[in-house]
């Protein structure tokens, strides 16, 4: 295996752990409150699910900047 996979092998597996030990750590409820509704969510929860829509977000914007960038 070549390095690169190596560290993306652990950087993932960091992230799997981290985003149990908030999943699983964290058990307050907060309110999230939406335009027109009120939904109690555990704060690890909530804290995952806007980690992994940032992630998400950052890596859809990175693959269209270089394919845009490789394209030209």
């Amino acid at each position: 295996m070549k390095v690169n996979s190596i560290l993306l092998l652990l950087l993932f597996s960091l992230v799997v752990f981290s985003s149990f030990l908030i999943f699983t750590s964290n058990q307050t409820e907060v309110l999230l409150d939406l335009l027109f509704d009120d939904i109690k969510v555990r704060l690890g929860v909530l804290t995952l699910v806007s980690f992994l829509a940032g992630l998400l977000t950052c890596l859809i914007l990175e693959s269209i900047y270089f394919y845009k960038k490789n394209k030209d």
